[in-house]
């Protein structure tokens, strides 16, 4: 939708024809529970884009340092090799390695760039109130089959002329379209705690496959910690065992969580654990024409 808003500034009429909307909470609507702490070379124009949204209260955009550790564990796999772990943005988002002095007990690298933190659902209303703002009409419709249906649905009751798919996870189910590369679904699983931090902390190299900490720190309070990445999984359910896993890492590497001079209790406070499926397709980011 931020893409949407940046092209309704310009001199288009928009249509934007969804089952999910903003406010909906369905387990395949990756945007309520989305989160992300790494950044592509593709990502640079709308890394500064979203940095501009800071000056405005009403986005909910919040600059944070973003702070990556390595375990002994990934270090030793990268064999020591500083290159796996520069930060690609060292020129554009004033990233650069930590100083061994800076490091927390249990790491062997560390990087830091100018990181953001994005409250999603104040974000998400900030949007569709954008999009009204520009005439942007949204509709919700029934979940479309075949990507050719959804050019009857521009508001004038004409073709559209150019159709944008972003059906994220309903791509694999989407007729009407070619492509070469797999879609498939990655479930990521979460815990809110009431706990504090001041930015947003990454550790990367532990035991269990695909899995790694993260932590972003919410504007309103609170903490959303997670770090598991399990493809081909649809299901909504917790895992107990993952959130052990994140809260025990959590913990570990964060000692701000549980210190009681930062203002936090001695124990984690969990509000609620959330499950998001996420939209994946094999090789890289793409943004192409379709052939057919």
């Amino acid at each position: 939708m931020t893409t949407i808003v940046v092209l309704g500034a310009g001199d288009y009429e928009i249509t934007v024809a969804a089952a999910n909307l903003p406010g909906d909470l369905s387990i395949e609507y990756t945007s309520p529970f989305a989160g992300a702490n790494s950044i592509q070379k593709i990502d640079e124009i709308g890394y500064h884009e979203s940095k501009k949204l800071a000056d405005n209260p009403r986005s909910d955009v919040w600059l944070r340092k973003n702070i990556t550790y390595e375990t002994p564990k990934a270090w030793d796999g990268a064999h020591r090799d500083h290159d796996d772990f520069v930060n690609l943005y060292d020129s554009i988002a004033n990233g650069r390695a930590l100083g061994k002095e800076k490091l927390i007990p249990g790491t062997a690298y560390g990087t830091v760039f100018d990181g953001m933190v994005i409250s999603v659902p104040i974000y998400l209303s900030y949007l569709n109130q954008k999009c009204l703002e520009y005439s942007i009409v949204i509709r919700r419709v029934a979940p479309i089959k075949n990507i050719e249906d959804a050019r009857d649905l521009h508001i004038t009751g004409k073709k559209a002329c150019i159709l944008v798919n972003c059906a994220g996870l309903g791509a694999q189910r989407l007729k009407g379209l070619y492509d070469s590369k797999r879609n498939y679904v990655v479930k990521r699983q979460m815990a809110f705690v009431a706990n504090l931090i001041e930015h947003i902390i990454c550790v990367d190299g532990f035991n269990h496959p695909n899995e790694m900490l993260y932590a972003f720190p919410s504007k309103e309070g609170g903490t959303l910690s997670g770090g598991c990445f399990l493809v081909d999984q649809w299901s909504s359910k917790e895992d107990n065992e993952i959130t052990k896993r994140i809260l025990e890492h959590a913990v570990r590497f964060i000692p701000q969580l549980t210190d009681s001079t930062a203002g936090n209790p001695d124990k984690l406070h969990v509000v609620k654990v959330s499950i998001g499926l996420r939209p994946f397709s094999e090789g890289v980011p793409r943004i192409e024409r379709d052939s057919e």
